[in-house]
């Protein structure tokens, strides 16, 4: 047998522990990496608080130099919003966070990863995950979503590989973190569960089986699908009872905190410029007293000393391109959703993950991970980075229109209507077609209408007949 050596080029995935990290940081938004600093600072020697008066000054000037712009250019156009609180105080911001109680529950998820046999690969995966966990606790994007988060591989991701992950994950705390949904969760729970006596067993049946009937409370149908007596019945449903309704449910009564942006878009010579709203990474630096002293000395008992000062030396750098990292993409959504922040939601452009990914010469994953749980404070309000992406809909003129754009208009044609005849879904399609050349579907306005909370026609029109 003929035996020879080539050569092939293989993408693959290595995470350092310092990559890690980095991405780490990159997902946790602006009250969560204060939470993580204060940890770092405890925990690292080799970390320390840096001089009080430079955070202060720095965030006086930022209140006086938004708040200057602002007036300037919307006194006579919109009320002005409130600006949040006090000149900040950031030293007292990182110690006023450090409760465990009062953790966020991404960053919760995310620092439960370490603890998972995950292979670089895996990891990836996870991290795309929890990037689709809304604040409800449950996963919203599909296994193509993930896939797209995730950087390029030589062998396509399978539903299979994606679906183990998940399974990891959603036995994390909270359990059931992570299901798709309330079926999902409750079964996640009961697989959970230590006593897997005959009355969970019916429950668990139930539940995969004949969720439809569970939701309307068909019991009757229930006994007799399963052939359960009326105490085995009752058993199952007292099973079912005790479980949580929702994976966030341990959190929805912790204190709620007041949202800080991440970031800010202010106006300054005719110019919109984007800048980071408490710059925490300031407060942060090396304790060059201890690393003068370990230059000096190459004895064995300072090498953890020195494995401290590298992973200090690593963490400031990972703050500071968060800080680059954010700035860049904030900067490039707000270039290209600048007749938004001055005209209002009907200018909103359409906008993917990948087209910023295109002009910031970023992967598609960084994006999402950047512009996931951050807030941006612009003078038309507080936004999440998120909000500025937008599906389109194509018009007859071959403009595009986002989604976002075509639900301010059905919001301000329903708004205007005549409280005696509302408009249809279909008039209101008819409308779009007519002052805008947009073609949309009586089933698309109606989903639209929806996630506005706007009732349909009927209940509009008897509500407003009561009123």
């Amino acid at each position: 047998m003929k035996t020879s050596l080539s050569q092939r080029l293989q993408q693959s995935l290595h995470l350092t522990p310092e990559l890690k990290q980095a991405i780490y940081l990159l997902q946790l938004s602006n009250d969560e990496l204060a939470h993580e600093i204060s940890e770092q600072l405890a925990d690292n020697p080799l970390l320390s608080l840096a001089e009080e008066s430079t955070a202060t000054d720095a965030d006086n000037e930022l209140e006086s130099n938004y708040q200057d712009s602002e007036e300037a250019y919307f006194r006579d156009t919109i009320e002005l919003p409130s600006h949040p609180g006090q000149p900040l105080n950031l030293r007292d911001k990182l110690f006023d966070i450090t409760d465990d109680s009062e953790q966020h529950l991404h960053q919760h998820i995310l620092q439960q990863l370490n603890l998972l046999p995950l292979s670089d690969l895996d990891y990836y995966i996870a991290l795309a995950i929890i990037d689709g966990i809304d604040d409800h606790g449950y996963l919203t994007i599909a296994c193509d979503d993930i896939r797209a988060a995730i950087p390029p591989q030589d062998e396509t991701i399978t539903d299979a590989e994606i679906e183990a992950v998940l399974q990891q994950i959603q036995h994390l705390d909270p359990i059931g973190i992570g299901s798709r949904n309330l079926q999902e969760f409750l079964l996640v729970q009961l697989q959970g569960q230590a006593n897997n006596n005959e009355a969970v067993h019916h429950a668990k049946t139930i539940i995969l089986e004949h969720f439809d009937l569970l939701v309307k409370h068909d019991f009757k149908h229930l006994r007799q699908l399963e052939h359960l007596k009326q105490h085995e019945l009752a058993a199952a449903l007292d099973v079912i009872h005790h479980l949580k309704p929702r994976p966030n449910f341990d959190y929805t009564d912790i204190k709620q905190h007041y949202i800080r942006p991440d970031v800010y878009v202010m106006k300054s010579n005719g110019q919109w410029h984007v800048g980071i709203y408490d710059d925490l990474s300031q407060l942060v630096k090396l304790n060059q007293q201890y690393a003068d002293v370990l230059a000096n000395d190459h004895s064995k008992t300072c090498q953890a000393l020195k494995e401290k000062l590298q992973q200090a030396r690593w963490f400031i750098k990972s703050l500071q391109n968060r800080n680059d990292t954010l700035l860049k993409v904030a900067s490039a959504i707000i270039h290209y959703q600048q007749d938004f922040i001055e005209q209002g939601e009907t200018a909103m452009r359409p906008l993917t993950l990948q087209q910023i990914a295109e002009i910031t010469d970023l992967h598609e994953s960084t994006i999402s991970r950047i512009t996931n749980h951050k807030y941006i404070y612009t003078p038309r309000g507080l936004f999440v980075l998120k909000y500025f992406f937008s599906s389109h809909i194509d018009g007859e003129d071959k403009a595009s229109y986002s989604a976002t754009a075509i639900k301010s208009h059905i919001k301000h044609y329903i708004d205007n209507e005549d409280p005696t005849k509302p408009l249809s879904d279909q008039a209101i399609a008819g409308l779009l077609q007519e002052r805008l050349h947009i073609i949309i579907a009586r089933r698309t306005v109606a989903k639209y209408r929806e996630s506005l909370q706007i009732l349909p026609t009927h209940l509009r029109k008897q509500f407003k007949s009561q009123h």
